[in-house]
């Protein structure tokens, strides 16, 4: 029989040989960073102009800016108040896109959206990671059953938060 660590120890191998690899964990989706990260983003989405959520939803993985670049965000200056206003704009775009074409469509924009053309889309970022791979099956399992809650209950952007809050704090799902 085999052993998680004999899994990681593999893939750790793997990985120095700059093979790309995923251990099947059988842990719960809801456990997992990756979930938490893609529900700090939609929290955002449902409340862009709540300061405190934009910061954590911009400093997650997904988004990628560190503490000085957010908080840089936020001076006076007129450059970053026209930056700070470009990305409540960018996150009050994302609700009205989840609001009209569904989760799904909303997630598939966030894997592709890069800042500026010159950036990595969040996918190719994500990916770019040492546990990339991981972190990615992870996102792609976690919207796979967001989007399967959404279109079975008919769930609409707030009725599906408090589904997915209820699956992040519920200690057996």
């Amino acid at each position: 029989m085999r052993t998680c660590q004999q899994a990681r120890n593999v893939q750790d191998a793997l990985r120095r040989a700059n093979i790309p690899s995923v251990v099947n964990g059988g842990g719960n989706i809801f456990h997992t960073p990756e979930i938490l990260e893609l529900y700090t983003w939609l929290e955002a989405i449902t409340n862009p102009s709540s300061v405190g959520k934009l910061r954590a939803a911009l400093s997650t993985s997904l988004l990628d800016l560190n503490a000085n670049q957010i908080d840089g965000l936020e001076h006076d200056d007129e450059h970053d108040a026209q930056a700070w206003d470009q990305w409540i704009e960018r996150f009050r775009e994302w609700n009205d896109s989840w609001g009209l074409s569904g989760f799904i469509s909303l997630f598939r924009s966030l894997m592709e959206w890069k800042e500026t053309p010159r950036c990595k889309s969040v996918q190719a970022r994500v990916l770019s990671r040492p546990n990339g791979e991981r972190e990615m099956t992870n996102l792609l399992h976690a919207a796979e059953l967001i989007h399967a809650e959404a279109s079975c209950n008919k769930l609409g952007p707030a009725r599906l938060m408090v589904w997915l809050e209820n699956k992040l704090t519920s200690e057996d799902t």
